[in-house]
């Protein structure tokens, strides 16, 4: 009976509650600390930002795309400017939909609160994980689609791909959906603002062209998007850095734990 029991125990202790990683063709997926305001902070930008920062990034597509759409439809950024410029004249019924006006105020809290709630259950979920003796990481995940690996990446390289196109940083880091949502809407968010047009202009020094091609309605979105991106490519190759040492050390002192060799 005892053997019975042991065998019990030893089947259970052997495979972990809870994983550390998941990865796929697609992406890398991983359970780390991050500071709830901080994510807070993101969602405030653009809802869904703090989101995809945590990695559930089709909650963040969900939230990001309904934050975009209800803001043109409700001319939010057009209500922000001209608040903010003083032009109070330009307040009229025509331009402000109260109906979108609340929708977007629902989605916007929510966006917030729930990024802070979920990074704090993470920080949980992950403390526990890191402390069980038996743990489970992946190197690596072959397919026919696409071939991706743990490795180390060097986080200023994802910024600067990042600073020159929204999302080409998060390719670096073969993070493919989450650069796939910020090249998407970071892409179509320079075109309807004509970016292209306002760097000729500012470039050659006509300023006065710059109002007659920028739309104000896309134009708030964009520096959200073109920041975040930046930091979210840097933080993401800080955070698989940090994941290689984490798996590197804990197979070492797995596979040599009867060794005098001390893992730094």
């Amino acid at each position: 009976m005892k053997l019975v029991e042991q065998l019990i125990y030893s089947f259970l202790t052997s495979k972990p509650r809870r994983i550390k990683m998941e990865m796929g063709p697609f992406s890398l997926n991983y359970f780390d600390s991050k500071h709830p305001w901080v994510v807070a902070w993101w969602s405030a930008a653009i809802p869904g930002f703090g989101h995809i920062h945590l990695g559930l990034w089709l909650k963040g597509l969900i939230l990001m795309s309904g934050e975009i759409i209800i803001n043109l439809y409700g001319n939010v950024n057009l209500i922000i400017i001209y608040s903010f410029t003083g032009q109070f004249d330009r307040l009229n019924e025509g331009l402000i939909n109260y109906n979108y006006i609340f929708l977007y105020g629902a989605l916007y809290i929510f966006g917030i609160w729930d990024a802070y709630r979920v990074s704090v259950d993470i920080n949980k979920v992950s403390y526990l994980e890191s402390k069980q003796e038996v743990r489970v990481f992946r190197c690596y995940d072959v397919s026919s689609l696409d071939l991706n690996y743990l490795d180390k990446r060097n986080p200023w390289i994802a910024a600067f791909w990042s600073a020159v196109f929204i999302g080409i940083g998060h390719l670096y880091n073969h993070k493919l959906l989450n650069g796939f949502i910020l090249l998407t809407w970071g892409f179509v968010a320079a075109i309807q603002t004509n970016l292209p047009y306002i760097i000729i202009y500012t470039l050659t020094g006509q300023f006065e062209r710059i109002n007659e091609v920028i739309d104000y309605r896309w134009f708030l979105f964009f520096p959200s998007i073109y920041f975040f991106a930046i930091y979210d490519a840097y933080s993401s190759a800080v955070g698989y850095n940090r994941l290689f040492k984490e798996e590197q050390q804990y197979y070492l002192n797995s596979r040599f734990k009867g060794n005098k060799l001390e893992v730094l």
